[in-house]
C-alpha cells in the first residue's frame, strides 16, 4: 500500500513536469487538430489527448510489463522513438503517438515472450483503461474508424505457445489468458487507427514492429503535403492504393539516418518509464 502511494506521488510529479512543458499554443489543441484532421470529435480528442488519465495509463502499462520481465536500459528505444518532426504541435503529438503505440507493442511482445511461464501468464492483468477503450463504441460509430479487430496471424504465435504449454493450463486458464491477449491486440488496432489520423509518418529508426501506413517522411515537405492530402480526402492515411512499401529495404530509416533532430517534451517522462521497466 505504501509503495502504491509512493508510485502515485511520483507518477503525478512526472505528469505535472511534462504537462508544464507543453507550450500554450499546443494546449489549445483544437485550433491545430481541427485544422488538420477532418471530422474529429470530442471523444476522439479525449482518447488522443496528452492528459492525466492517458499518461497514467502508460505508467500502469509499464508496471504490468515489469511484472512480466525486467528490461535493460535502451531496450525501450526499439519500440519508442522521437524521430518524427522537429518541433511544434506536430512533433509533440507524434512523440505522444509513439509512446502510446510503442508501450502497447512492448507489452504484446513481452506477453508473447513469457507465454510459456504458467505463473506469469495466469497472473496477467489488463489495466481497466485498456479494457474500457476496447469496449468503447467509438471505433464502431466514427466515420473514419472501423470496429476493433485482430488478425489470426497476430494471435497465432500466442496460441501456439499456450496450447503446447509444458505446465498444462486448465481450459479456464487458457480462455482467460487468450481473452487478455485479444484485448491487447484490439487496443493495438485502435491505436493504429488513431495514429493513421494523428501522425501517420515513418519513424527514422527501425523498430521491433512495423506499420504499413508509415510511408511518409515528416522531414520532407512534399511527403507532409501528400499525407495531409490523404487526410483531407480519406480521413486517414492508409497504404492501400498508394504504393508497394518494403519496410526492410527502406534505407531512410536506420540508426545512422541523418535528419533534423528536435527536442522532445517527453524526456523526463520516458526516463521515468525506462526506470519502471528496468528496476
Amino acid at each position: 500500500m505504501i509503495d502504491e502511494i509512493h508510485n502515485r506521488f511520483e507518477d503525478e510529479n512526472i505528469i505535472n513536469i511534462t504537462q508544464d512543458k507543453i507550450p500554450d499554443f499546443t494546449k489549445k489543441i483544437h485550433s491545430f487538430i481541427f485544422a488538420s484532421i477532418p471530422e474529429i470529435n470530442d471523444e476522439e480528442l479525449k482518447i488522443a489527448e496528452i492528459n492525466y488519465i492517458n499518461m497514467q495509463l502508460v505508467f500502469d502499462t509499464s508496471r504490468l510489463i515489469r511484472t512480466l520481465k525486467k528490461y535493460k536500459k535502451g531496450d525501450i528505444n526499439n519500440y519508442i522513438t522521437f524521430s518524427r518532426f522537429v518541433g511544434g504541435p506536430d512533433k509533440i503529438m507524434c512523440d505522444w503517438c509513439s509512446i502510446a503505440n510503442g508501450i502497447l507493442e512492448l507489452l504484446s511482445s513481452t506477453i508473447l515472450e513469457v507465454c510459456n511461464d504458467r505463473k506469469l501468464i495466469t497472473s496477467l492483468y489488463i489495466p481497466k483503461a485498456i479494457t474500457d477503450f476496447t469496449n468503447s463504441p467509438f471505433c464502431q460509430t466514427h466515420k473514419h474508424y472501423t470496429p476493433l479487430t485482430y488478425t489470426d496471424e497476430s494471435l497465432e504465435p500466442f496460441l501456439i505457445i499456450i496450447n503446447s504449454h509444458k505446465s498444462l493450463l486448465s481450459e479456464e486458464e487458457k480462455e482467460n489468458a487468450i481473452n487478455d491477449i485479444k484485448t491487447i491486440l484490439l487496443a493495438i488496432d485502435g491505436l493504429k487507427q488513431l495514429e493513421q489520423r494523428w501522425c501517420p509518418f515513418k519513424h527514422m529508426k527501425k523498430l521491433n514492429f512495423r506499420r504499413d501506413y508509415h510511408l511518409y517522411n515528416s522531414h520532407k515537405n512534399e511527403d507532409i503535403g501528400s499525407a495531409m492530402n490523404l487526410l483531407d480526402q480519406k480521413g486517414k492515411v492508409t497504404y492501400k492504393g498508394i504504393m508497394k512499401y518494403n519496410y526492410d529495404n527502406d534505407k531512410s530509416i536506420d540508426d545512422s539516418t541523418d535528419y533534423p533532430k528536435g527536442i522532445t517534451i517527453f524526456d523526463d517522462f520516458m526516463e521515468y518509464v525506462e526506470k519502471i521497466i528496468t528496476t
